[in-house]
């Protein structure tokens, strides 16, 4: 357990390359816009600093080379390997303004060729992960700055190129097929902060209250379940099963529509809750935790 750092997100590229994101909790307490950023090579942890406030994280790998995209919540964008690390803006020249601290962006995900983020105003960009060029991609969804309509995005997610799922602030569920946005008749008005394609057009959908939502582009339902009403966070398809956590730290799988409680080795937690799947490993991150299991063992490999 760390008492100087607290963890945010995390992604796994592989069972040797895992990023873990967080805050200084001396800087946090001090309100000073910040992330500290750890990636785990060989069984070590190495550290570096980010000057924003975070939407998230995301690891790929090109031409052999492992990349982590950091996305901060006013659009400011790194791109770190081992030789360094470049900068960039998202909709920095947008004549109708682009991420800011007004506007945030809430989340970043990897999918097919690109990695797309999404934010307040259900703003959209993506940008090829070979180029660096940030694109606007959210025609008929996006909420002007002329508009007294409110509205944001808080997670998104795809089964490639032509067809997108976002969610987000009034259980609002919006499908993109081919770069055209459309918002589907969702079954709830609380707030949905998590989303996870299945296969299809299939998904899983998850937020405030204990919120569940699982259904296609045609039909959706409500999980329902009396397990908890914690907000869940984040959610990973992983060993045969959904896992789903909360921002309380607390760690949940469903099978077969049934929801169960995962006891981890994690003592209680404060709070926080973020999950990422790869190489057969989940990783799950809480306020001052961070542990990966492979089907069958947890064990703890928080940062330090």
């Amino acid at each position: 357990m760390s008492e100087e750092f607290g963890f945010t997100f995390c992604s796994i590229l592989h069972r040797q390359k895992i990023y873990v994101a967080g805050i200084a909790v001396e800087l946090e307490d001090q309100d000073v816009h910040h992330a500290i950023l750890f990636e785990l090579q060989d069984d070590d942890w190495d550290r570096w600093s980010f000057e924003h406030r975070l939407a998230g994280i995301a690891s790929y790998q090109t031409n052999d080379v492992a990349k982590l995209i950091t996305v901060g919540i006013d659009g400011f964008v790194e791109i770190a390997d081992f030789d360094g690390a470049d900068e960039e803006r998202i909709g920095e020249h947008e004549a109708d303004g682009g991420p800011s601290l007004l506007r945030p962006l809430r989340c970043v995900r990897i999918i097919g060729d690109h990695v797309y983020v999404a934010g307040a105003r259900r703003q959209v960009y993506r940008r090829r992960l070979s180029g660096t060029d940030w694109r606007r991609y959210d025609q008929g969804v996006y909420i002007p700055r002329s508009s007294l309509e409110s509205g944001s995005l808080h997670d998104i997610d795809g089964n490639g190129e032509n067809w997108l799922i976002a969610v987000g602030l009034g259980g609002e569920i919006w499908t993109c097929t081919d770069g055209i946005w459309s918002q589907l008749d969702s079954p709830t008005n609380i707030r949905l902060e998590a989303v996870r394609h299945l296969g299809g057009t299939d998904f899983i959908a998850a937020g405030a209250q204990g919120t569940i939502i699982i259904g296609n582009a045609n039909t959706l339902r409500i999980l329902e379940q009396d397990l908890t009403t914690e907000t869940f966070s984040s959610i990973e398809k992983a060993f045969g099963g959904i896992y789903l956590c909360t921002d309380q730290g607390n760690l949940f799988r469903i099978d077969n529509s049934v929801l169960s409680s995962i006891n981890t080795i994690l003592p209680p937690s404060p709070g926080g809750g973020f999950l990422s799947y790869g190489d057969q490993h989940l990783i799950f991150s809480t306020d001052f935790n961070v542990i990966i299991f492979d089907g069958a063992n947890w064990k703890e490999i928080s940062p330090t």
